[in-house]
């Protein structure tokens, strides 16, 4: 397989770019409410896309994972709608997005697929990511 590039239209669910996801320990990020044309493209190309319709409203989405994070410490990934570079932690759910995606094959344990890694992630509509409430005035219960 040649790693073909994908890019799609989506809406950020469940950012986990610069921290690692609770569950899966993982760098990841989804991309939800993908297109016919992005679902069928990615299926093509190998991909599972998953379908929930939940009270998040991701419709169709897939998962992108990895060991590092996705970040603009080494390249620039995570651009704002001019090409400047913006704090992936910055991006909350529902964040509108066109992302271009470098797909791959991959095996572990019996079980194969093809995964996807993020080359580029460009914000068009941001969604405020909540900042954790402060809860140093709060009793203990």
């Amino acid at each position: 397989m040649e790693n073909p590039l994908v890019k799609i239209a989506a809406t950020v669910a469940f950012p986990s770019m610069t921290r690692p996801d609770q569950m899966s320990g993982k760098y990841s990020i989804q991309f939800a409410n993908l297109s016919d044309a992005a679902s069928e493209k990615l299926e093509e190309l190998g991909m599972s896309v998953k379908y929930k319709d939940d009270a998040y409203n991701r419709g169709r989405f897939i998962e992108t994972k990895s060991k590092f994070p996705i970040d603009n410490s080494k390249f620039k990934t995570v651009l704002d709608d001019s090409g400047l570079p913006i704090d992936p932690d910055s991006i909350g759910p529902g964040s509108k997005v066109e992302a271009l995606l470098k797909t791959y094959e991959w095996s572990m344990g019996g079980k194969s697929g093809v995964g996807a890694r993020v080359v580029k992630i460009v914000v068009k509509e941001l969604a405020k990511a909540e900042a954790l409430a402060d809860d140093s005035d709060m009793e203990v219960l």
